[in-house]
């Protein structure tokens, strides 16, 4: 799409506004972007927007910002049923995503991942793989980098891998992901979407630009992955630990004397090996989904087996996902701010046996938490609550394991440790989003390791 002389309105000034402000004004689009905070981060990157002729509104929306407007780029946490976003679409105006706008300056392929859970980790190995196997890939979107700031850093990069929220397909128009994997659909960001059928609606729209050839990555072990993949136009894959599927696929069987995920590509009736489960070094059932649907994404690009064994070795958890940050006395610390909703917490507990305590607590986001209590009974001793959901935790908790309050996340730390016991686990999964204390999960997580480095340092100093 051609954007210069246009004016284009950006509504929210995070990594994926001002990444987009600098893309289509380097694009010759005449750009206005506005935030409602007073101050935004990054002020030094707002100077230097303001040197490339964009227009910065910060501390709200002005009356006159969508007045001329050709087109409205929204941030991912901007809600498009409210404020301005909200007005735009009442005036009919174009009103697309980040990475829609971001699209149309990308002649790669790009290879889309959703899903509630498992995202990051999957879009990373994917990129991982891509790269022991000689392909040029960056990965990016939710994880860490626009798709806008790859575009204008990396122009030469063959394939860019992006992790999808709900929030950032929910305005595609053109968008296409030639290869795109659904990971798993669970109720999520209710907060956010209206309904549990609007949010699956979202993350569906992950295939709605893909064209014949294109392949539709889905898990079979999932209902609503399986459901939404009857939606997708492209070839479609499973992958599954319940045996061979029916179609195309990955899934896991001994090979050659080992345990190897193997797998049946379109086109062929032969089966062949991806990597042997000992290559994968991450703990967990959910894991090896995500290596599952990493490779078969990989073998897209005809990435072969010697190079996914390498980039799964290689592999260690990614900050925030099952990240080992500490042992005192005895007690391991794993920090999984990134357990943004229940059914992360329930996988991060489905890799303990025992001597659990859950650390959990955040935003609420209207979803009840009563999943959880059967891996907490299963594996947990104690759980320490945190945030604006105690209620509802307690409430949902109730006769699992002893419940614990605390006012902040630092009492909440010093009062696992407690708890755990000699040899025992402080596993911090919130299965809520960071919102009513901190701003980001990235911040929150932070946190609780600077609270373990400093409690180490406590006990360290009584001895």
């Amino acid at each position: 799409m051609d954007v210069a002389g246009k004016r284009v309105v950006i509504i929210g000034l995070g990594i994926s506004g001002r990444s987009v402000a600098g893309l289509l004004a380097r694009r010759g689009a005449r750009v206005v972007a506005s935030d409602s905070a007073s101050q935004p981060d990054r002020q030094g990157e707002l100077a230097e927007l303001e040197s490339r002729g964009v227009e910065i509104e910060t501390g709200g929306h002005s009356r006159t910002l969508l007045d001329g407007a050709d087109l409205v780029v929204l941030s991912p946490g901007v809600d498009p049923a409210s404020g301005p976003a909200a007005e735009a679409l009442k005036r009919g105006m174009k009103v697309v995503s980040e990475i829609e706008a971001a699209s149309w300056f990308f002649d790669g392929s790009v290879i889309g991942i959703t899903g509630s859970n498992g995202k990051s980790t999957t879009t990373a190995l994917t990129a991982d793989m891509l790269l022991a196997g000689g392909i040029s890939a960056v990965a990016g979107g939710n994880l860490g980098r626009a798709f806008s700031s790859i575009v204008v850093e990396e122009p030469e990069a063959e394939v860019i891998v992006l992790e999808l929220s709900s929030f950032q397909l929910e305005k595609i128009e053109t968008f296409r992901a030639e290869t795109g994997v659904l990971l798993n659909v669970t109720p999520d960001h209710l907060d956010r979407h209206p309904t549990a059928e609007l949010y699956e609606a979202a993350k569906a729209r992950l295939w709605e630009g893909q064209r014949q050839g294109d392949w539709a990555i889905y898990c079979a072990d999932d209902d609503g992955a399986t459901r939404l993949a009857g939606l997708a136009p492209g070839e479609r894959l499973s992958f599954t630990l319940d045996g061979r599927p029916a179609g195309p696929g990955a899934w896991i069987e001994d090979h050659e004397g080992t345990t190897h995920a193997v797998a049946s590509l379109p086109g062929s009736e032969e089966t062949e090996p991806l990597f042997a489960l000992d290559d994968l070094q991450l703990p967990g059932s959910h894991n090896l989904l995500n290596a599952l649907a990493a490779a078969l994404a990989a073998r897209r690009y005809g990435i072969r087996r010697n190079a996914i064994g390498e980039a799964l070795r290689a592999f260690r958890a990614l900050p925030h996902r099952m990240e080992p940050v500490g042992v005192i006395e005895g007690v391991r610390f794993y920090n999984d701010s990134k357990a943004t909703n229940v059914a992360s917490a329930q996988a991060a507990l489905s890799g303990f046996e025992s001597g659990v305590v859950l650390l959990a607590g955040g935003k609420y986001k209207g979803i009840p938490f009563s999943p959880l209590r059967e891996e907490l009974k299963r594996c947990g001793t104690a759980a320490v609550l945190i945030g604006e959901s105690r209620p509802w935790l307690l409430n949902d908790l109730e006769g699992t394991v002893p419940l614990h309050e605390a006012e902040s996340l630092e009492d909440a730390v010093t009062t696992a440790w407690r708890l755990a016991g000699d040899e025992g686990v402080v596993l911090f999964a919130p299965a809520c989003s960071s919102f009513d204390m901190f701003s980001n999960y990235e911040e929150r997580g932070d946190r609780f390791r600077e609270a373990v480095s400093r409690l180490r340092k406590e006990v360290l100093e009584r001895e």
